[in-house]
């Protein structure tokens, strides 16, 4: 399909650019108050923080700048930015974005990450579940994500998992981040030994405790009650 010709007294639409997903979500990044490549384009435009009125606006942007016709209703139809620059590289002639994440390795990896923390099976972790389904309490959070950081050379917080709340969604921030396409890491970071007050259990890791105090993924608090000493 060709683009639509420009209204009388409009300027001429740009030639379309051949990275189409990149300006989409370098508009939806300057109108939710973000950076682009924190943009994680496999989530929902809802979930990005496009709300009803800035949907408007989005596609009147987008519209503008391919001389296109974009409904309101097609951000339902193609709900994602990349689904959205597909439909947009179509109607335009523009090189469609890659159809694929690249995240598989990734997911995987997380997912052997994360059977370690939990101590389960990998396979017995659906990557499309809520990490909060899957068992991850806060103490968990904080220790997965210390073992991502570590992996991934990454610098997140425990609250990364309330953002992209599955190992799928995680993989694809994470891919965003590094700029790698999600590459998992050659091996996988050893975890930190999780806590316990079983007199039976293995002593803490002190040295790992304290990194993660250091690093703010957990309090002052909640390491002394790991300890076994209570609040301090």
């Amino acid at each position: 399909m060709t683009a639509a010709a420009p209204l009388p007294g409009q300027p001429a639409p740009q030639q379309p650019a051949a990275d189409v997903l990149g300006e989409l979500t370098a508009t939806l990044a300057d109108l939710v108050g973000a950076q682009a490549r924190a943009v994680d384009t496999g989530q929902t435009f809802w979930l990005l923080g496009l709300d009803s009125l800035r949907s408007v606006e989005f596609l009147d942007t987008l519209n503008a700048r391919y001389g296109t016709a974009v409904p309101p209703g097609a951000l339902y139809t193609f709900p994602t930015p990349r689904e959205l620059a597909a439909h947009l590289a179509a109607q335009t002639g523009a090189p469609a974005p890659p159809q694929g994440t690249g995240n598989g390795g990734a997911v995987e990896r997380l997912r052997e990450q994360l059977a370690l923390v939990l101590g389960c099976a990998p396979a017995a972790l659906d990557t499309g579940s809520d990490f909060t389904v899957l068992g991850v309490d806060s103490l968990l959070a904080a220790q997965f994500v210390a073992d991502v950081n570590r992996a991934w050379e990454l610098t997140e917080t425990p609250d990364v998992l309330y953002r992209h709340p599955t190992l799928a969604s995680l993989a694809a921030h994470i891919a965003t981040r590094t700029g790698t396409a999600g590459t998992a890491p050659q091996a996988p970071a050893a975890p930190i030994a999780r806590p316990s007050r079983d007199a039976d259990a293995a002593p803490v890791d002190l040295e790992a405790l304290l990194d993660a105090v250091r690093d703010d993924l957990l309090s002052i608090d909640e390491a002394a009650e790991l300890l076994g000493a209570g609040p301090v």
